[in-house]
């Protein structure tokens, strides 16, 4: 795992975290780490809702493509043929 250390941060932010690191009974480390994980775990979610989004607009406007792997197969062991 990685260590961050971050610079020059105000002294009233970094009280701030604390205090509210005490109430929830967690150090502010873990407070600070839950932020993070917090953070990536929503733009994950997201962006997977965007995906899903782009998907079905392709569908109504495309239709339902079908499935390639069977064409994709029969080009590849025609190239191994020659």
């Amino acid at each position: 795992m990685a260590d961050v250390k971050i610079r020059n941060l105000p002294d009233w932010l970094v009280e701030w975290h604390k205090r509210r690191a005490e109430a929830d009974g967690v150090s502010l480390e873990e407070r600070l780490r839950g932020m993070m994980s917090d953070s990536y775990e929503q733009t994950r979610k997201r962006l997977h809702g965007l995906s899903v989004e782009l998907t079905e607009e392709s569908r109504r406007k495309c239709g339902t493509l079908s499935d390639s792997t069977a064409v994709i197969r029969a080009g590849r062991e025609e190239l191994e043929r020659h």
